[in-house]
């Protein structure tokens, strides 16, 4: 199956489901929101004769690495927390002889070696030269986009997270709930990029001007107190509400690869041990989210 075909949030209004798990998300998007008022308002300013703008989201029904819209059809663009998914996992993660080389793991891990690092950052810069250049040419000269994506503070910056998952995973192979060929032949199409990282593919692409290039961090504990309003929350509620954003983001990908009936164990186990593991490990509770203000060169 095509990853732009599993590659989505998990849909419906049911207790897993995205719509009632994203809090983390709308939490972003209100932090940003001042920036995307003042980019579309400098933008029509800029525009005084445009009857109208002609604006996209672009979110994860499908894939954006490619043409969506005719030929300077768009004065602006948006997308909030989607850029870090790429078109797939990187193909040289497998040797020519079948061999994985991110052995029991499902992305970027602290156990990665730097050929697993170099071959995810490579196909970022792919993928998003891809997004640029498509987006040119659907974007009028001196058009906008607004960019929010899951960051870095470097490269080889571990996924905390999804690296927990994969830990969980290896569990249900040790215990033979999953065929260990299964979980190494799985990589989550997924890298946060630095900023240094992203900037780079800007400007050799060369489409776009970086305007301004924003970064800020997010707490997970200050994220879970804003999700449930003023109330203390225990230890056990707080890795609940972890576990379910994780579960609506990532239960379709991982679903369709290992099958929906172990999903339940999965996220219970993921729920049981993740707030030990991060303390055990030192891990923050941070995110670094980068926002990008590009305008279309004319050119």
């Amino acid at each position: 199956m095509k990853v732009e075909q599993v590659l989505h949030m998990k849909g419906g209004v049911g207790k897993d489901s995205y719509g009632n798990n994203s809090s983390y998300q709308r939490t972003v998007i209100s932090m940003v929101k001042p920036l995307l008022a003042e980019s579309i308002i400098e933008l029509y300013s800029a525009m005084p004769s445009a009857e109208c703008l002609k604006i996209a989201d672009l979110g994860v029904p499908g894939s954006f690495y490619g043409r969506l819209f005719p030929p300077s059809s768009l004065h602006f663009v948006h997308s909030s927390y989607a850029i870090m998914w790429t078109s797939k996992a990187p193909t040289e993660l497998v040797t020519k002889t079948g061999t994985s080389l991110n052995k029991e793991n499902i992305c970027v891990a602290k156990t990665s070696p730097p050929a697993v690092f170099e071959a995810y950052l490579e196909q970022f810069q792919r993928d998003f030269a891809v997004f640029l250049r498509c987006r040119a040419d659907e974007v009028v000269p001196g058009g906008r986009m607004l960019l929010t994506t899951m960051g870095s503070i470097k490269s080889n910056d571990p996924l905390t997270i999804w690296e927990f998952v994969g830990l969980k995973l290896n569990e249900m192979v040790v215990e033979g709930l999953i065929e260990n060929e299964k979980l190494e032949s799985f990589d989550l199409p997924y890298y946060a990029a630095s900023g240094e990282e992203l900037r780079s593919v800007i400007e050799a692409e060369g489409s776009f001007e970086l305007q301004k290039p924003e970064a800020f961090n997010m707490d997970w504990d200050d994220y879970i107190k804003k999700a449930d309003g003023d109330r203390v929350l225990d230890k056990a509620a707080r890795a609940a509400i972890i576990a379910r954003d994780i579960r609506a983001v990532g239960e379709p990908i991982l679903a369709s690869h290992f099958g929906e009936d172990i999903m339940d164990d999965l996220f219970r186990r993921f729920g049981q041990d993740v707030l030990d593991y991060m303390k055990a490990h030192k891990c923050q509770y941070i995110n670094i989210d980068i926002v990008m203000s590009l305008t279309k060169k004319d050119i």
